[in-house]
């Protein structure tokens, strides 16, 4: 079963600015991913027409895109594997089911500009670890 086995510990910087005070790490059956202390993260990018859904800085949002923003800005996982990662931790979170689906259908169709760009890359890749279980 995907979980956090960790607390999201996090201070709000600036504007739309988080880092990360402890690492993060969630398991799931075939990975663990670790994000560092002192990541920096921007918490989730909903546009604000669709935050009638959810919160950006909701709780299930929070602890989700801590975890997918690092990941998916590294490009250690495909980026299908890495929206896998984000949807199951929706639902470790506690999203419902049909809601977490929905908001993991926005990110496979609006994130692709946002993945392995070459100006995240060497940055979160100095934070996140991805190990085989």
């Amino acid at each position: 079963m995907p979980k956090f086995t960790s607390p999201l510990n996090i201070q709000f910087t600036a504007e739309n600015q988080y880092t990360f005070l402890t690492p993060l790490i969630f398991e799931t059956e075939k990975w663990r991913v670790t994000v560092a202390a002192g990541c920096i993260y921007n918490g989730g990018s909903i546009p604000r027409l669709l935050q009638i859904v959810e919160c950006p800085m909701s709780y299930a949002m929070a602890y989700a895109s801590g975890l997918h923003d690092p990941l998916y800005g590294s490009g250690l996982l495909s980026r299908r594997e890495s929206d896998l990662i984000f949807y199951k931790a929706l639902l470790a979170c506690g999203m419902a089911r049909t809601k977490a689906y929905a908001i993991w259908q926005a990110v496979r169709i609006g994130g692709e500009a946002y993945y392995k760009n070459q100006s995240t890359v060497s940055y979160y890749r100095d934070f996140v670890l991805v190990e085989i279980k």
